[in-house]
Order: C-alpha cells, then structure tokens, then sequence
C-alpha cells in the first residue's frame, strides 16, 4: 500500500498530508491494539483467577502499554529535540 500511495500522489506535493495521516492512523492501531490486549488479559484472568484481579490486571496491562507505545516515544522524540 505505501508504494502504491507513493507511485499515485507522487509529485503532488502531498507528502505532509500523507505524514500527518499516517501518524494519526498509527496512534489509532496502537490504541487499538492496547484495548485488545487489556481484553485478553481481562478475560483470561476474569476466567482463571476473579473478576476483581481480572480488572485490576488489565488496568495495569493497559497502562503499561501506554506508557511503552506513547509516552515513551514522546519523551525521547522531545528529549533528542
């Protein structure tokens, strides 16, 4: 897909466009993918262990995720800046 996006709008001068939507896409799958795990986690403990661990855990699991996905990523690009 991004070689064919770059073979169509190539010389249209759109490349900040694409950037930018490209950016709010990843943050989008990232969010995602954070939810989906915190579901897993949620629903195995909620299975295996109690519902009240079960929440706890996926808290946890999704604040981890956050922090490695966004946060992290953030303070480096701004520290290297």
């Amino acid at each position: 897909t991004p070689v064919a996006i770059h073979r169509r709008l190539s010389g249209q001068h759109v490349k900040e466009r694409i950037v930018g939507s490209a950016h709010r896409l990843v943050y989008g799958v990232l969010a995602c993918l954070s939810l989906l795990v915190s579901g897993m986690v949620l629903l195995i403990f909620d299975i295996v262990v109690d519902h009240t661990v079960a929440v706890a855990t996926a808290v946890c699991t999704f604040a981890v995720m956050v922090l490695l996905l966004v946060a992290l990523p953030t303070h480096l690009v701004r520290r290297h800046a």
